[in-house]
């Protein structure tokens, strides 16, 4: 466990490499691990959206947070999903992460049935209150369909717990909107998970990024972070350009899965982990596979 001194930076949400559908692959994820740190990053996410959570059994879930916490040993801190549909089962999510050693738990509003403002803010507050570590908001309402309003986030920032937000929303405006309000609460972290955004973000004093691409490059985000903070407009441009174009990988597909497709083939074709995913959802085919592998080449990454 790394105790965090100023959540920052570049948390990469990391994948769940699988040898299997149902067996998490501990290799291929201690892989990945060390290829994030050896980019630079600030942090690593696991259990997020990138990770498939929904997806992953309980027994899964504990291997992917046991050998997060084994393989970073300190050197970063380890933020963890604990999001369910259940108030219940967070609460045992959890304790599951302060057993193992995580520095933070992160937790979706509850999906499926949609909550009011009041019911939202009660049921942070108690995740709050039952949480021995700091927690982080996650906003991303085109897969929960609850949307946490500015208000409600204000209202729930008032746990002393609640340590920041990461907004998937992809609504600047509403970025902004947050960003403005926390700009004098540095005990408030604004980070932003869309990582097209990231520059913008951090040139408005966001915290940082939670870029499902640095699975990838995790070099190329750090290097755009430590850019903004820099106000290196130049160098900005530059690397948000490469960002735009690598995002070109999660493309191949019509549905949200494509971009968890597009992330684990291109980790298979770097010799990380394969590309197999959890059972719901097939892999990419050769003619998809042929395309990332062209575009990889031409950024230089394989």
């Amino acid at each position: 466990m790394a105790k965090i001194k100023k959540m920052h930076g570049i948390i990469p949400p990391l994948v769940t490499p699988l040898s299997k559908p149902d067996r998490v692959d501990r290799a291929g994820l201690r892989r990945l691990v060390n290829h994030v740190l050896k980019g630079g990053v600030h942090g690593v996410f696991v259990l997020g959206s990138t990770g498939e959570f929904p997806s992953l059994t309980p027994s899964m879930k504990r291997a992917v947070i046991e050998t997060a916490v084994e393989e970073v040993n300190g050197r970063v801190p380890v933020y963890a999903g604990v999001s369910d549909p259940s108030y219940l089962q967070v609460i045992k999510n959890i304790e599951l992460v302060e057993r193992i050693g995580g520095d933070a738990v992160v937790a979706l509003p509850p999906f499926y049935y949609p909550l009011g403002g009041d019911e939202l803010v009660d049921f942070y507050g108690r995740v709050a209150s039952n949480s021995r570590l700091p927690l982080l908001l996650y906003n991303i309402p085109s897969l929960t369909k609850t949307h946490l309003d500015h208000d409600i986030v204000v209202r729930i920032s008032a746990n002393e717990r609640v340590a920041g937000i990461k907004d998937s929303h992809g609504d600047m405006t509403y970025l902004q909107g947050l960003l403005q309000h926390f700009k004098n609460r540095p005990d408030f972290h604004v980070f932003i998970g869309v990582e097209t955004l990231i520059a913008e973000a951090v040139l408005f004093h966001g915290a940082g990024g939670i870029p499902g691409g640095a699975n990838i490059a995790p070099d190329l985000f750090v290097n755009l972070y430590n850019a903004a903070r820099k106000r290196d407009f130049k160098t900005v441009d530059r690397l948000q350009a490469q960002v735009i174009y690598l995002n070109n990988l999660y493309r191949h597909g019509r549905f949200w899965s494509s971009y968890l497709k597009g992330v684990k083939t291109a980790l298979s074709l770097m010799g990380i982990c394969s590309d197999q995913m959890t059972g719901a959802f097939d892999r990419f085919h050769e003619p998809e596979r042929a395309a990332i592998r062209k575009e990889m080449k031409q950024m230089g990454l394989i």
